[in-house]
């Protein structure tokens, strides 16, 4: 899992954020959160890997 949204209530995690964010990561691993660019690159640089993206709304629809 490389990102999670949810309504875990609040305090909510702030998705708008600069790219320093983003390339390193942020927000609590248990509720919403963004593993990171640096951290999924280095997950991944060493071989061909498949992408899948699950969606499912507030209400649980897929």
């Amino acid at each position: 899992v490389i990102q999670r949204r949810d309504d875990f209530g609040e305090p909510r995690e702030n998705f708008n954020r600069d790219w320093a964010d983003y390339k390193n990561g942020f927000g609590d691993p248990a509720r919403e959160f963004w593993l990171g660019n640096e951290n999924i690159y280095m997950l991944t640089n060493n071989e061909d890997y498949s992408l899948r993206v699950e969606l499912e709304d507030f209400e649980g629809n897929k």
